[in-house]
């Protein structure tokens, strides 16, 4: 059981809990999942990097991430279609789509997911923490541009 500080509250379990949060990444660019893992592992738990839709779906099965970090553009099954499906499954687990698509249509798609947030590869080095952070706090993360 958590313990807080006198003083401390809500505020300090929310923030341990975003600490501790067990992390799982999917991209089938293999120097991008390890750019991914490389910028999230200093502060969270990565769970692991997996390549391909269904892979990934049996990790998550397997392995009950907090979040996970999704491209949208993956083999056997699309990012988007892996979204669906962890949702359906376990609508607590956050996801945030880490994409090269920075247009409305595929922004769109993402939401519909019912996904808490959306990073383009382009400013992933500068926005991913941050919006990982302010998923697992308990908001969402949908920068424009």
């Amino acid at each position: 059981m958590f313990a807080a500080p006198h003083g401390c509250g809500a505020t300090c379990r929310q923030r341990s809990q975003v600490a501790l949060a067990r992390i799982l990444v999917a991209d089938d660019h293999e120097e991008v999942r390890n750019k991914i893992v490389q910028l999230l592992e200093q502060q969270f738990d990565v769970l692991g990097a997996l390549g391909d839709g269904p892979s990934f779906l049996e990790a998550v099965d397997r392995l009950q991430p907090d979040l996970c970090v999704l491209d949208i553009s993956m083999p056997d099954i699309s990012g988007i279609d892996v979204a669906q499906q962890i949702k359906e499954r376990d609508s607590q687990i956050k996801i945030v789509f880490v994409t090269l698509h920075d247009d409305l249509d595929f922004r769109a798609a993402a939401l519909a997911t019912g996904a808490e947030g959306y990073v383009t590869k382009a400013k992933m080095g500068g926005e991913l923490l941050f919006a990982v952070k302010e998923i697992l706090a308990g908001g969402r993360f949908f920068r424009m541009g």
